[in-house]
């Protein structure tokens, strides 16, 4: 079967781009259905008259986008758009989560740097079962938004200079990911729009359209979300909320300056637009309030202890506001029957001792370390970086592909990200990579992962064939 004939393909622009498009305008009209067998590589690019590997590519992309499965052996099969409105692209590929470094350094997934967290962990776990107290409930259902203990820990954690949450309204969860969840539940309903930026964090599109709300991205600048986008979006579409990363945005590093916050926050405002706002990665720079400090009344505040202290410390915090309290608290019971009791105590001991201040502690020396190694070997291409980032946000020279650059550093042996993994809309445009500093062993085995990357920037793709 061919989708459409080769004469119809663009002569410029990514010709893996095109065929996906195709098949999205194909599932969208009905032509193909759900459950559909898509062509196999090989007779398909013999008629289209492309190579094997722009197939593949192209069904990567239309499964990033929820078209299509892939299953081992039987093909690649059509999952059908329920809501054209829904789809997403780029963002919330389940591949890419699932895809596993194995053999490679790891620089493609946002993980904290090895400090010391699992020995910590592990004497926290030892600690609490020598208690009696605990013993005695370790196997008991934890209260569903955390314990007043847990939260108040959770609250010092947080608190920065201007802005300390009310324990009251901080609900704790299962991670960052339940956080956000259980903000989208309580702040929109069904049908709802969302407002994101272009490139964001790529769990928010799989979490609206498991659950039913449509995703629109606007543009974004060197400082985060821009303002007159925002309005205007707001304006046009009839949003609900909007969800935005302004303290070391993943992918792109920036942080949003006071004034900026001030102008989404009005923005928001005028427009009966909620916030929810993700600050993972706040606690490594106090240089911002968050913008919930400024809108505490409309706003659904997000964090973890995964990417400053241990990242299978599965522990979230979600501040709402005070009229949404206790719907928060039911709808994060309902989505997860309470805390595992050994993760949170462990969460609580960890902070109220004083050994989560210490990782972090480590964490941004040794990220400061691998961030001035990595910008000292890429300085000719790399933009100035936050010292405390754990991720860069790399241009991609004219004379690669995106696509290509990322798998020549693979078959280098080192794992990065596409800028494409991040984008709402595909393609991004963006012609970036993004390279996370945290996972590598140690410094010398991430000294190793940026060199690949330097040498593939100074010898170009004809380095890879």
């Amino acid at each position: 079967m061919t989708l459409f004939p080769a004469h119809l393909i663009p002569p410029s622009g990514p010709r893996y781009v095109a065929i996906a498009d195709a098949i999205e305008a194909a599932v969208t009209s009905g032509d193909l259905r759900q459950g559909d067998r898509l062509p196999a590589h090989r007779p398909l690019a013999f008629d289209l008259g492309v190579t094997v590997g722009t197939i593949s590519r192209a069904y990567e992309l239309a499964a990033r986008r929820g078209l299509v499965e892939g299953s081992v052996g039987r093909g690649t099969f059509v999952r059908g758009i329920a809501d054209p409105g829904r789809q997403t692209r780029g963002a919330g590929s389940a591949e890419f989560s699932a895809m596993r470094d194995v053999g490679l350094i790891p620089m493609r997934t946002n993980l904290p740097a090895p400090v010391g967290h699992n020995g910590a962990v592990a004497a926290a776990m030892e600690t609490l079962l020598r208690d009696p107290a605990f013993r005695t409930r370790i196997a008991d259902y934890e209260e569903p938004a955390g314990s007043a203990s847990q939260r108040a820990a959770m609250t010092s954690w947080l608190s920065l200079d201007g802005f300390t949450p009310d324990t009251d309204r901080l609900v704790l969860t299962a991670g960052a990911q339940q956080a956000l969840a259980t903000a989208i539940a309580v702040a929109t309903d069904p049908g709802d729009l969302i407002l994101t930026e272009a490139l964001t964090y790529r769990i928010i599109a799989s979490q609206c359209q498991l659950m039913g709300r449509r995703l629109r991205p606007v543009a974004i600048d060197g400082e985060g979300l821009v303002p007159d986008a925002l309005e205007e979006a707001a304006r046009t579409h009839r949003a609900r909320a909007v969800f935005l990363i302004p303290t070391l945005h993943n992918p792109t590093g920036a942080i949003m300056g006071a004034a900026r916050r001030r102008a989404i926050a009005s923005i928001a405002e005028d427009h009966d637009l909620m916030i929810l706002e993700d600050d993972t990665y706040g606690v490594f720079t106090d240089a911002q309030l968050p913008i919930t400090a400024l809108l505490p009344d409309r706003s659904f505040y997000v964090s973890s202890l995964s990417k400053s202290v241990a990242p299978g410390l599965r522990i979230g915090a979600m501040l709402c506001p005070p009229r949404h309290a206790a719907r928060a608290r039911a709808a994060q019971h309902a989505l997860g029957q309470g805390l595992p009791p050994m993760t949170a105590e462990c969460a609580r001991h960890l902070i109220e001792t004083g050994e989560a201040h210490d990782l972090l502690t480590r964490q941004k020396v040794e990220i400061r370390k691998r961030n001035k190694m990595a910008a000292d070997l890429l300085r000719p291409w790399l933009p100035d970086i936050h010292p405390h980032s754990a991720h860069l946000w790399l241009p991609v020279p004219e004379v690669w592909r995106v696509h290509d650059f990322v798998e020549a550093a693979r078959m280098r042996g080192v794992a990065i990200a596409a800028d494409e993994d991040f984008a709402i809309t595909a393609p991004s445009g963006r012609r970036h990579v993004r390279i996370t500093l945290g996972p590598p062993a140690d410094m010398a085995e991430c000294r190793r992962g940026i060199s690949i990357v330097k040498d593939l920037l100074e010898e170009g793709p004809l380095s890879a064939a």
